[in-house]
């Protein structure tokens, strides 16, 4: 399951439930930003209310799972998705992990 930490709480939220969608080109999952131009993604709480996807609009977290703010030994743990178990997409605050993550 695809996952991403959320640009300004560090939440770990499921691409399902926060404001981006996630794509598949050639077995690489990569994610879609809301803005392009930003290029930020907030989890459900985050995203502001109307604005989100219409089963979660934003402005409260969903409560479809506990919220957990992602720390640097939780990022390494996890990993990259699709390589790590319930990996990250987007590492929003601990980008600066990405060569090292895939690397291993």
């Amino acid at each position: 399951m695809p996952m991403f930490i959320c640009d300004s709480c560090s939440g770990i939220e499921n691409t399902a439930c926060g404001n981006a969608f996630t794509k598949a080109d050639n077995k690489r999952v990569s994610i879609v930003y809301p803005d392009p131009e930003k290029e930020n993604v907030y989890c459900s709480e985050c995203t502001p209310p109307g604005t989100g996807k219409p089963k979660y609009p934003g402005g409260t977290w969903h409560g479809e799972f506990l919220k957990v703010i992602a720390t640097e030994e939780l990022v390494r743990k996890r990993g990259l998705y699709p390589t790590g178990n319930n990996g990250f997409v987007h590492l929003g605050k601990f980008e600066y992990l990405r060569s090292e993550l895939e690397g291993s």
